[in-house]
């Protein structure tokens, strides 16, 4: 019997790997890897971000709520000290006389005062921004208007401003007292009618921005006798042309008088445009 083991050089040889027991004591005693601990540490940093990040979002909301809050009470509160005047002077009124009789001869008496300032008013008015008192420089590019004023005008106008032209004093005052000489005949109420179209187009709350008008001229069309609009309130203030806007608006107004409605919103009024 040979005590020599003969091995084929041939044939693969499988080797076995041995395995040790440890004992569990040793196994839970042996330090972390490097992987594992860089691991956790990137979980760490995250979680750390995470928080910090959601801790200033919520912060940041925080503030512009307060701001918000603080812009709407600064807002209303020239609303509030008119609709207190209004009643000061309204209980004044009621407690001058209990006399229904002398209430309305006091009415009578500040109705014929105001009808008379009004008429000095209105030709102080005229005098002063009379379109003819401004002379149009021949350096001027910009669109022309003149009276009848229709819708060529308009669309002129419209790709004007596009432009980022500016349009002259003297159309300005021209569209204003056209707009205002056909205010003055039209009631406090209008009803719209559908008679001719089967929509009309609501805007409300331009608030002075005018890329957002052109992008609803754009969509729906310019206002037309088939195509009316109601501009519901609050078409200047914070935005940075609402001169351009509000002469746009006008000027449709006076091509179209009984397509186009512009109801006067808040932010006409002339405490809060003070501001």
């Amino acid at each position: 019997m040979f005590s020599e083991r003969w091995i084929c050089f041939c044939c693969p040889q499988t080797y076995k790997l041995q395995r040790s027991i440890v004992p569990l004591e040793q196994a839970q005693s042996r330090p972390p890897s490097k992987t594992r601990a860089k691991k956790k540490s990137d979980i760490t940093s995250v979680i750390i971000i995470q928080s910090w990040f959601r801790r200033r979002q919520a912060l940041f909301e925080i503030r512009r709520k307060a701001a918000w809050t603080i812009y709407q009470n600064i807002e209303y509160a020239g609303e509030q000290d008119q609709l207190k005047l209004y009643n000061f002077f309204l209980d004044l009124m009621q407690a001058v006389s209990k006399d229904p009789r002398d209430a309305l001869v006091i009415a009578k008496v500040l109705r014929r005062t105001s009808s008379l300032s009004s008429t000095a008013e209105e030709l102080e008015l005229l005098e002063t921004t009379s379109p003819e008192t401004i002379n149009v420089e021949p350096s001027y590019k910009g669109p022309h208007i003149q009276l009848p004023i229709n819708k060529g005008h308009l669309e002129a106008l419209v790709l004007a401003f596009q432009r980022g032209e500016t349009l002259h004093a003297r159309y300005v005052l021209l569209i204003l007292h056209e707009v205002r000489r056909i205010l003055k005949r039209l009631p406090n109420v209008n009803v719209v009618s559908t008679h001719q179209s089967t929509s009309v187009t609501v805007v409300g709350d331009l608030h002075g921005n005018l890329s957002d008008l052109m992008l609803i001229f754009h969509k729906n069309g310019l206002p037309s006798n088939e195509n009316p609009y109601i501009f519901n309130g609050d078409i200047v203030d914070r935005g940075t042309q609402s001169m351009e806007l509000f002469i746009l608006i006008s000027l449709a107004f006076i091509i179209y008088p009984n397509n186009v409605y512009f109801n006067r919103g808040n932010h006409e009024d002339h405490v809060l445009n003070l501001r």
